[in-house]
């Protein structure tokens, strides 16, 4: 090799250039592509954004913010543009279908309070704990399974396994957590199944941290009626001391994040609203009619 091309260091461009000397063109347009794609990654930053085919980032436009009133201020047609989004939900438009299912399924249950909850002393109990809006405003989880549903799959799980189910309502959370772990002191066994509105659950111990569970489904999304009733029967198995197979709930890769987002916040907002932080969990008695 020439000794000034040894002393000479060779670029990028370099190597593209020889390539397309030589009728590499291909390898070379790609190398030039992969480089730019670098370059353009370097101005992405955090905070960028492409406009306009130009990346615009604190590189090319510094942060002059200096105080209040400084800063970026939304014109009012950009204001209109962002108050017309598509597909917006409201918490009035959750509400409303969830009220339609409320009075749809109210022919297969009924739920009734019995009084205050207390410790139970049945070794073999399982309570499984329900949070404030579940079958008074909620009425179906993320996934579309009727609550109902979810109750009696939850019960039959729990008595399929040896277990005896109580359940009792929480009004001081709305949190999947402390549901579970508030279900499982009140549980003769120790052990509670704790559940949202919106189908979110936890197998809970009465010995553990809150955020400590037995198991957790927070791909509420994704549970069906049979995995309800499974996570009731491996409540039961912990109730008697078993060591069961935690209950898998098929998951393919589905993109659940943005699609549930909204709804999911609406949801759990609601239940938020009916907490009442001094009123005591209450038993509750549940009845499913025939045909349900």
């Amino acid at each position: 090799m020439n000794a000034a091309l040894l002393e000479r260091k060779i670029t990028f461009v370099d190597v593209v250039q020889a390539l397309a000397a030589r009728g590499f063109t291909t390898e070379a347009d790609r190398l030039l592509s992969m480089g730019r794609q670098r370059v353009t990654g370097d101005y992405l930053q955090t905070a960028a954004i492409i406009r306009n085919g130009r990346v615009v980032s604190a590189v090319n436009d510094p942060n002059r913010y200096s105080g209040p009133g400084t800063g970026y201020v939304m014109t009012d047609d950009r204001r209109q543009v962002i108050s017309r989004m598509r597909r917006e939900v409201s918490k009035r438009d959750v509400l409303d279908g969830e009220g339609a299912t409320g009075q749809q399924d109210s022919r297969h249950w009924r739920i009734e309070s019995k009084g205050e909850a207390g410790k139970g002393d049945d070794p073999r109990e399982v309570v499984i704990g329900i949070s404030p809006g579940f079958g008074v405003r909620l009425h179906k989880t993320t996934g579309g399974v009727p609550l109902y549903k979810v109750l009696a799959a939850l019960i039959e799980g729990v008595r399929e396994r040896g277990g005896r189910p109580r359940v009792v309502r929480m009004h001081h959370t709305a949190d999947t957590s402390f549901l579970g772990l508030t279900a499982a002191r009140l549980a003769g066994s120790g052990v509670g199944i704790g559940i949202q509105g919106k189908g979110t659950t936890v197998i809970h111990r009465h010995d553990q941290s809150p955020h400590m569970n037995l198991e957790l489904f927070s791909q509420a999304p994704l549970i069906s009626e049979a995995d309800y009733r499974a996570i009731g029967g491996n409540a039961a198995r912990y109730a008697l001391g078993q060591t069961p197979i935690p209950v898998i709930v098929p998951y393919r890769g589905q993109a659940l994040g943005a699609r549930f987002h909204v709804q999911t916040a609406l949801l759990y907002a609601i239940e938020t609203s009916m907490i009442e932080a001094d009123q005591n969990p209450e038993v509750l008695e549940v009845e499913f009619y025939d045909g349900r």
